[in-house]
């Protein structure tokens, strides 16, 4: 069943006043319910009441939250497009999940080159697209291993897209919010943990490995594994195939940035939780407002 919210955005200086957003999703659900149809977390209304519900942490949710709050929301209300730089990304992330839940003797290069070839031909119109895509993967073909020498796909145990949620006590203090992350592939190599996470693009600044950039995120995904598995992760790399330099090892036992990232969480949970209740969502200037797609109306970006 297809839906068209029949509200409009309210822009009051600065901020975005999604109320009106909000009661409408939630007589969606009512009368979807009514209607019979079963309500889970994957039904669309529901999905964005339960994402902005102020209720769970997830590290994608605060970093978008601190980044834009406004354009946050905005772009959950819009459907997927296939024509955005992003979906190349998801493309190669659901070539790497289906090739590493396959039995590790089916884990070679013509299985690899066959899913490429079907989720391309599923998820692409673009001829640019498409080879950005095929790039990308010749670029996971060619890797060596993160700890050296060749990877021996048939061989890994991993467990790729994992997803975890609990309540996570760090450094002795426990988050007030339980924590919801999705990991793009945790490995088992010789008994230890290594959480692997894949970004695709050719170019990434000195920041994008750092506290301000996916840091907080790969720190977040240590302490989950080590509170559902009791495995304490010995390393954490972002697998980049755009680039020559493939495995970015992350800083993630370091105490300094645990601690801060400890408390932006505290403060996460206050501000979003003032955010649910108001559903006044704020404006900012950041590193994707030209891809917004309500950049041209909005004061924050024009204003610049």
């Amino acid at each position: 069943m297809k839906r068209t919210l029949k509200s409009y955005v309210i822009q009051d200086g600065y901020s975005i006043d999604a109320n009106h957003i909000f009661k409408e999703l939630q007589n969606i659900v009512e009368e979807d319910k009514k209607n019979g149809i079963e309500i889970t977390r994957k039904h669309p209304a529901k999905r964005i009441l339960n994402k902005f519900s102020g209720r769970y942490i997830s590290p994608t949710m605060v970093k978008g939250y601190y980044n834009c709050s406004a354009g946050q929301l905005i772009s959950s209300l819009f459907p997927y497009d296939s024509t955005k730089a992003t979906s190349v990304g998801t493309t190669f992330h659901s070539i790497m999940q289906e090739f590493y839940e396959a039995e590790g003797e089916k884990r070679t290069i013509p299985f690899l080159d066959s899913l490429t070839e079907k989720y391309i031909e599923q998820n692409h119109e673009l001829d640019r697209q498409k080879n950005e895509v095929r790039n990308y993967v010749k670029g996971f073909k060619e890797a060596e291993s993160y700890l050296g020498g060749k990877m021996d796909h048939q061989s890994l145990k991993c467990f790729p897209e994992l997803f975890i949620k609990g309540t996570c006590s760090p450094l002795g203090v426990t988050i007030p919010l339980p924590i919801y992350d999705a990991i793009d592939r945790v490995d088992f190599v010789e008994d230890d943990c290594y959480v692997i996470d894949y970004k695709t693009g050719t170019y990434f600044s000195n920041s994008i490995f750092s506290y301000e950039g996916y840091l907080p995120q790969f720190i977040s995904n240590c302490w989950s594994i080590e509170q559902a598995y009791g495995e304490k992760v010995k390393k954490a790399y972002m697998f980049t195939p755009g680039l020559k330099k493939k495995y970015h090892e992350m800083d993630v036992h370091n105490i300094k940035y645990q601690s801060m990232y400890i408390e932006k969480l505290y403060k996460y949970c206050d501000d979003a939780a003032k955010t649910a209740e108001s559903k006044i969502f704020k404006q900012n200037i950041m590193p994707y407002c030209k891809s917004c797609p309500i950049n041209s109306s909005c004061n924050t970006f024009n204003h610049i």
